[in-house]
């Protein structure tokens, strides 16, 4: 009896053991097909209408103004700048400057779709060219089709360091697995309506 109520005790122990096992197994499969699935080329097929770069880094902005440059009827918002921040200080290559929004609103990536949903709005803009990191991107798509699907998203992806496969950095894939588990999370407060009240949809 003794014998077999410790056997249940280390199959009962053991259980947890195995259930978080699966999850990190599962998690780490589908990171590894999150990397893979992560886009590399601009899905850009035609004129530009305006340009969205999402804060974060300085390659981003470089990507904005290249495609501001070139696209002379386009115009360019770049979301999330921090309060004090002059269109100056973003080093805005001359001759576009007029062409330029800053958006200040937006402190993560929820508000980021919401503030370009707005400037689309009195804009009059339907597509937009959505500059941010590989990494990010996917999550961005997600929450901007949810947020803000007046906009049709034409994905422009900037990639880091780890833009050559042989030679990501242990910092380019912890930020993949960072972002894959946001994009996880955010699937989750979608799915029930967390976001609702933002979208306009309750």
């Amino acid at each position: 009896m003794e014998h077999d109520l410790a056997r249940y005790r280390r199959v009962i122990r053991a259980v947890p053991l195995a259930v978080a096992g699966s999850c990190v197994f599962a998690w780490a499969v589908g990171l590894q097909g999150f990397i893979q699935s992560l886009p590399t080329e601009p899905a850009i097929d035609s004129d530009i209408e305006a340009v969205i770069v999402l804060t974060g880094g300085q390659g981003r902005l470089a990507a904005g103004f290249r495609l501001l440059e070139v696209n002379p009827g386009a115009r360019l918002l770049i979301s999330g700048v921090g309060a004090g921040v002059r269109a100056a200080d973003l080093v805005v290559p001359q001759g576009i400057e007029s062409r330029v929004d800053l958006g200040r609103t937006a402190v993560d990536t929820v508000g980021n779709a919401v503030e370009s949903r707005q400037w689309a709005k009195e804009r009059g803009i339907a597509r937009a060219v959505l500059v941010t990191s590989d990494v990010h991107l996917p999550r961005s798509l997600l929450l901007f089709r949810y947020l803000a699907p007046e906009i049709k998203v034409v994905p422009y992806p900037v990639a880091g360091p780890g833009d050559n496969p042989h030679d990501r950095s242990l910092a380019w894939y912890s930020a993949a697995a960072i972002e894959y588990s946001k994009s996880i999370v955010m699937r989750i407060i979608l799915m029930f309506g967390g976001l609702d009240y933002i979208a306009g949809r309750s």
